[in-house]
């Protein structure tokens, strides 16, 4: 038997959907998450940064309500990647936003590349 909760007025069937997914098989999907770490120009050492931010998908960052182009380096894994000077700049994990990807001229990528 296969439990499924579609709609709120469902909630009473939980101990169906509970029991099914107990019982199995279960499939899971691994998917990838960005640790995101903002450090701004005044901040005068490692410390002095926002505390890290953990996404699912896409993490954007903008100019604010500046207007002016902001300027950021970016690094990945404590390795520099690239300067971008810009209105802002969406960094996605492979099973991020299809539509950002496109939209800013990207490619699709399958969940599974690495």
């Amino acid at each position: 038997m296969e439990a499924e909760l579609n709609h709120p007025s469902d909630s009473e069937q939980y101990k169906e959907c509970l029991e099914s997914i107990l019982k199995g098989p279960i499939s899971i999907t691994l998917r990838h998450r960005l640790q995101c770490h903002v450090i701004r120009d005044a901040a005068k050492n490692e410390y002095e940064t926002e505390e890290p931010i953990l996404v699912l998908n896409e993490v954007t960052i903008d100019r604010g309500i500046s207007s002016f182009l902001t300027n950021l380096e970016c690094y990945c894994d404590n390795s520099f990647v690239t300067c971008v000077q810009g209105d802002g700049l969406i960094l996605s994990t492979t099973s991020g936003s299809t539509a950002y990807s496109l939209a800013a001229g990207g490619s699709m990528v399958h969940p599974q590349v690495f």
